[in-house]
């Protein structure tokens, strides 16, 4: 870890994730982590598969998952 929270080990269940990635310097996004059954994948807040990647493919640094606040 980096910073406190943030990790470089992908996400290994589904929830809100913040992601940022370390080659570039723009800042964190959220993503939305499904299981689709045949592995964890990075989708979009709208269910749309805006990187179309699996979660294992993917390098930079997590954070989460995010609590629904109440």
């Amino acid at each position: 870890m980096t910073e406190a929270g943030w990790t470089s080990k992908a996400p290994t269940k589904e929830g809100w994730y913040w992601w940022r990635n370390l080659l570039t310097d723009n800042a964190p996004e959220v993503w939305a982590i499904v299981d689709h059954g045949d592995g964890l994948e990075v989708v979009g807040p709208f269910d749309e598969t805006a990187l179309d990647e699996w979660v294992s493919d993917m390098g930079g640094e997590w954070y989460g998952p995010l609590e629904v606040p109440k």
